[in-house]
């Protein structure tokens, strides 16, 4: 009996710690990235200023803001023109076009990019942050964001874990509660089911103890 109360509180607290970790989990993993594609087209705009003079006079650019930021942040930058040739790029020093990559379309036609791709290239995960390098309607050239999208991926993982933990923790102490309420409970009846099981048997022994021990009436 002992072992039915006790596996029948562990699974009680380990249906409610999953009905509220996993709905948790999913959520958070879904804030993580959506959090994370809105702070890379942030970061984009920014250095979309930065860039919008050079690539309006058409000079030499300096990539020393996208150099910083890539040391930083881990992100690659590319910088593009209006033909969609990469004139900053700290993931290759050659020149390239980049027409071929929807993002870049979408930031050179004057809109914004954010989320998530496949890379034929990489053969992994994207995730993409494009805008527009543009001064009113004139749009001079994009600046796209891209990180591998194991970094999130590894925030969500250690998220899972910690919540993990958690629920072993509680388990653990549910447990322990759960064992100490179980024997509490049972050992009366056991040693019920112990006397009665003597008597059966013959031995009244302990109905005459009791009988000796029970106080007299005045």
């Amino acid at each position: 009996m002992t072992r039915r109360l006790l596996l029948g509180y562990v699974a009680i607290v380990l249906v409610l710690a999953g009905s509220l970790a996993v709905p948790f989990g999913l959520v958070f993993a879904e804030r993580q990235r959506e959090q994370f594609a809105v702070a890379l087209e942030r970061d984009a705009v920014v250095l979309a200023t930065v860039y919008e003079d050079d690539l309006q006079k058409r000079v030499p650019v300096d990539p020393q803001a996208a150099i910083a930021y890539s040391e930083r942040t881990g992100a690659r930058v590319v910088v593009v023109n209006q033909a969609g040739v990469s004139v900053v790029d700290t993931g290759d020093d050659e020149s390239r076009s980049f027409t071929s990559r929807p993002e870049i379309v979408t930031a050179l036609s004057g809109g914004r990019f954010s989320g998530a791709r496949f890379s034929q290239t990489l053969g992994a995960d994207l995730f993409i942050g494009a805008v527009p390098v543009a001064s009113g309607p004139h749009v001079y050239g994009a600046v796209r964001l891209t990180v591998l999208n194991g970094e999130i991926d590894a925030q969500v993982r250690r998220m899972w874990l910690s919540l993990g933990a958690v629920v072993l923790v509680a388990v653990g102490a549910t447990a322990v509660v759960a064992f100490a309420t179980a024997r509490s409970i049972t050992r009366p009846i056991a040693d019920l089911r112990h006397a009665a099981s003597r008597i059966a048997e013959g031995d009244f022994r302990m109905v005459h103890n009791a009988a000796l021990c029970s106080p007299k009436p005045d």
